[in-house]
This record gives C-alpha cells, sequence and structure tokens, in this order.
C-alpha cells in the first residue's frame, strides 16, 4: 500500500511497520453509523510515541508507549486518500467539527482493533451518528 499515492503533498515518508499499523486499522476500522465507505474519507495518520503519546492521552502511559491516531475527514472539501504525518503539529487544526470528522485511535500490540468516533462538536458532544450519511 502506498501512502503516497493520493497524496497533494508528501511531507513524511512512513516506514514499512507505519504502513503495516495503517493497512491493518483500515482493515478492521468500524466508522460510526452512517459512515459510509472508508474510500469517502482524507485519511490522516500520526504514530505519537513517548512523550508525545503521553500527552495526547492526557497524561496517561500507554503500554509500549506508542498512539496511531488518525482524523478522516468527508465533505466537499476532502480529498479522499491517505497522508501521513511525522508530528501532531502536521495534522489539520480541527475544532468542534462534529461528525464531519471521525477521530480514531490504536494502541499498537494492546488494542485489538482500532477506536473510531465523531469528533466533538460545539456543545462538546461526540456525536453517536454520521447525519447526512457519509456518500462519495
Amino acid at each position: 500500500m502506498c501512502l503516497c499515492g493520493f497524496l497533494v503533498a508528501c511531507s513524511a515518508h512512513p516506514t514499512q511497520e507505519e504502513r503495516a499499523l495503517v493497512s491493518g486499522v483500515e482493515k478492521q476500522v468500524v466508522l460510526p453509523k452512517g459512515g459510509g465507505n472508508l474510500q469517502c474519507y482524507e485519511r490522516h495518520y500520526v504514530l505519537l510515541k513517548g512523550e508525545q503519546a503521553k500527552t495526547k492521552m492526557g497524561g496517561i502511559v500507554v503500554p509500549g508507549g506508542r498512539v496511531l491516531f488518525a482524523e478522516y475527514l468527508h465533505g466537499r472539501d476532502a480529498k479522499p486518500g491517505v497522508y501521513w504525518a511525522d508530528s501532531e503539529k502536521e495534522m489539520p487544526a480541527i475544532a468542534d467539527a462534529g461528525c464531519s470528522v471521525v477521530e480514531v485511535w490504536y494502541v499498537p500490540g494492546v488494542d485489538r482493533s482500532p477506536k473510531a468516533w465523531c469528533s466533538a462538536n460545539i456543545a462538546g458532544v461526540n456525536p453517536a451518528v454520521i447525519v447526512p450519511p457519509v456518500t462519495c
């Protein structure tokens, strides 16, 4: 799987292990109800390690010290494909997005499958259903 194949710009070149993690996540992830097809999304990934992982996890030290974090965007301006970031700073800066952004977490070696949910909306609520359903 070539992660740079659909990229507008590819600043990072993931390792073979990182590509395998993304491939595994994409085979297992279950999108929220109404999420549609994974191929409809602009999918941004970053593997956070050590202090970056601890900070993202709210100070919790995760076993193995690594977290694969992703943001899946859909909608009119989304450019479907896989995008890789070297750090969280390179991820899309999106707040109050609700179900226009699906967040995905996976702790390699610990989680059996990735966790996916809608981003919080302006009221701080994580909607459970994507309305209208995603189509591409």
